[in-house]
């Protein structure tokens, strides 16, 4: 049985407190708290480089696509412009801005056509 308890500043100065608990088939030989904290802490990372980041710059949770295969449709062309942004180390709305602007230049990069 794990008891996390965390302490996080908001931008406000404000101090929000949160408690996690979390069940492990480990044995507490190879399940201390080091270990369980860097787990626990790596699944955040995976949160915040993919998902938040689709929120917030795509929009991704607000979209309302609800039938057929388009909502999987959007949000596999979302996860390739992440993918391409980080390809070529820029942000993802700056990418989006950019290939909307020269349609030619995303063509190029996915190899659709050359010039």
């Amino acid at each position: 049985m794990i008891r996390l308890h965390r302490h996080t500043q908001l931008a406000n100065g404000s101090i929000r407190e949160s408690t996690t608990y979390a069940i492990t088939s480990l044995p507490r030989t190879k399940a201390n708290a080091a270990f369980l904290l860097d787990h626990l802490r790596g699944r955040w990372h995976i949160e915040n480089r993919g998902f938040h980041v689709l929120d917030v710059s795509l929009g991704d949770d607000a979209n309302r696509t609800r039938t057929g295969h388009a909502a999987r449709a959007l949000h596999a062309v979302r996860n390739m412009a992440l993918n391409l942004a980080r390809r070529f180390d820029q942000s993802t709305p700056n990418l989006c801005r950019e290939h909307a602007l020269k349609p030619n230049l995303l063509m190029n990069r996915l190899r659709i056509f050359k010039n």
